[in-house]
């Protein structure tokens, strides 16, 4: 175990190629295959209840489930491709995917107070757009890759807590009980936090970002958990049912 410094990246001789990292590319594409699983099965919870929480779920897991192949080819072809590699990801997943789990959530909210909302999501995530385009171009990240997380991290610390965490809680109180899944898995995510703040490595072959693969994919089997609880609900008492719309005047 290492604790405040980073293994030697793991060198993977293929076809004459020189790759690094095959461990992140396993552990990202083990997340994108589950990603593709979940927004199979949101699109088909959208398709049965027309209600756009499902289809922002579904965009999620697609953007969320794509972007981390992407890093994963970033970590394994790093010798080639260098920071711009990492780009993609840092976008996609990274600032983009935390919108989409905003504009989920905020769905279910009154009409008007999601589209006030759904404005400022936007606005903010073009913002972080921007702020990672200035850092990608004035900063050398050869030498600080860890900066090209800031904007990602920005995305992420003023989505989720507010999204998961608030909104989460009071939907498993007024709607479902399976919304607890939201805000759980805030509270399952938080030692990754740890693990990259104190470069906390137990093993070349499962680094601090295999942790933070693993508590990811924690993460998102629970939105899963908690999208299925509010489709059930849906089933069962339909679009209109009494708590849906106790849940609504609610929080207005």
């Amino acid at each position: 175990m290492l604790i405040g410094q980073d293994f030697e990246k793991i060198e993977f001789p293929l076809f004459g190629f020189d790759f690094v990292e095959p461990n992140a590319m396993y552990g990202d594409t083990i997340i994108t295959i589950f990603a593709l699983f979940f927004a199979y099965y949101s699109s088909r919870y959208y398709r049965e209840t027309k209600l756009v929480f499902f289809n922002y779920w579904k965009y999620f897991f697609l953007v969320f489930g794509v972007g981390f192949f992407l890093g994963g080819l970033g970590h394994f072809c790093y010798n080639y491709w260098g920071i711009p590699g990492k780009v993609p990801a840092w976008y996609i997943s990274g600032i983009t995917s935390p919108m989409l789990i905003e504009l989920a959530m905020a769905s279910l909210l009154p009409k008007q107070r999601f589209e006030r909302l759904k404005r400022f999501f936007l606005i903010k995530t073009a913002f972080f757009w921007v702020l990672q385009a200035l850092l990608i171009a004035f900063i050398d990240l050869e030498k600080e890759p860890g900066l090209g997380l800031i904007g990602p991290t920005l995305a992420m610390i003023t989505a989720l807590p507010s999204s998961l965490g608030i909104l989460g809680y009071r939907f498993s109180k007024t709607i479902t009980e399976d919304f607890k899944y939201a805000w759980w898995s805030l509270i399952i995510f938080s030692p990754s936090l740890i693990f990259q703040v104190m470069k906390i490595n137990i093993h070349p072959w499962f680094d601090r970002n295999d942790a933070s693969h693993l508590l990811m994919l924690v993460n998102i089997t629970l939105y899963f958990m908690a999208a299925r609880g509010y489709f059930r609900f849906q089933t069962k008492n339909g679009s209109e049912g009494k708590k849906s719309i106790e849940a609504r005047g609610s929080i207005s």
